[in-house]
């Protein structure tokens, strides 16, 4: 276990970079998760700082200790691959075990540790079967076992769940959270599932296109978006975009006027453009009491009933709006965003503050 600072990691290519001046700092026993699209960078920075790519520039300290000019074995890295990567023609034990044999390690030793870790992942009844014998699930935590048994100073898992099915992820997503709050080690954990990225860290990193766009605790991230790439790559689906103008004490979005007085985002001059956004499900029938809002006739047509809630859409001037209502609404078809959760974005589609 061991503090991280990452400080201006890059890998440029002959066509361009892969990862540009990625700077992060992670608390000792902390679990940060780098979400993004695919091809912003992720496997690159996990590679970087477990010395299986080249830095074009930076520093890695784990620990304290300057370990960017030392060979992979000896960072203190563990990490875990999308693939499982396990030796098919060993049992369980052994792949585990695998690691501390390299290591030197006493037979004696090395029994204890592994069947410390198996029970630990619930993986002690399958520590004789090869893994062939053993379904997705399964192999994943083998995996990760045998990255923990090193007791390494810092956790790397690459799109661990990325093979198994939706009831699969759950179940390994739980071991994987509750595993590393009982352990404490520094995790780095890479995926392009908003759930994973929502439910497993203290915070997430978004990149994209190499670049770090915001670092925060999920919730904020989600409730308080950075820019407009945040805003839509948080949310499934993201949040509703609307280019709009400042009209005084009010904002201009199609054919609407919407008075904001107080809720006016500050810096944003008169006249300006800007763009206002507003989650799905942040609507509610209009027939509530809402003084203020944006307003949206949805297209009955459109709707997509899901169980808990219906997905519609509708209009604002030449914009499509998704809109998230609990339930399946019967003959609501109107729906407003109240004034007070809506979110403003400037022309570089940058948050206003507040």
């Amino acid at each position: 276990m061991a503090d991280v600072r990452l400080a201006g990691l890059t890998r440029r290519y002959e066509d361009g970079a892969a990862l540009e001046d990625f700077t992060l700092d992670l608390d000792d026993g902390e679990l940060v998760v780098v979400v993004g699209p695919s091809g912003c960078g992720k496997s690159t920075l996990l590679r970087l700082i477990a010395g299986l790519d080249e830095m074009s520039g930076g520093q890695i300290h784990i620990g304290g200790r300057r370990v960017d000019g030392l060979a992979p074995q000896d960072r203190d890295v563990a990490m875990v691959f999308q693939s499982y990567a396990l030796y098919p023609h060993m049992t369980v034990r052994r792949n585990v075990e695998f690691p501390l044999r390299m290591r030197g390690v006493a037979k004696a030793a090395r029994r204890g540790r592994v069947e410390e870790v198996a029970t630990l992942l619930e993986i002690e009844a399958l520590l004789e079967r090869k893994p062939g014998a053993l379904s997705g699930g399964q192999r994943q935590r083998v995996a990760l076992a045998r990255a923990l048994v090193r007791e390494p100073a810092l956790f790397l898992l690459d799109e661990p769940l990325s093979n198994l099915d939706a009831r699969l992820r759950t179940s390994v997503r739980r071991h994987i959270r509750d595993v590393q709050r009982r352990l404490g080690v520094t995790t780095l954990y890479v995926t392009h599932d908003q759930t994973e990225a929502m439910t497993l860290g203290h915070r997430i990193v978004v990149l994209d296109r190499g670049r770090t766009q915001m670092v925060a605790p999920p919730l904020e991230a989600y409730a308080r978006p950075a820019n407009t790439f945040v805003a839509t790559f948080l949310g499934s689906p993201g949040m509703n975009l609307l280019p709009a103008r400042r009209q005084g004490g009010a904002i201009a979005i199609g054919d609407q006027r919407i008075e904001l007085g107080d809720h006016m985002p500050a810096r944003c001059a008169d006249g300006g453009a800007l763009t206002v956004g507003v989650r799905p499900e942040a609507f509610v029938p209009s027939n509530d009491t809402v003084a203020v809002g944006l307003r949206v006739d949805a297209d009955p047509a459109s709707a997509e009933p899901l169980g808990a809630e219906t997905m519609l859409t509708g209009n604002v001037g030449r914009e499509t709006v998704v809109i998230r209502a609990a339930g399946t609404p019967a003959a609501e078809t109107s729906f407003v965003a109240p004034r007070e959760i809506l979110h403003f974005f400037d022309a570089g589609g940058r948050r206003f503050s507040p």
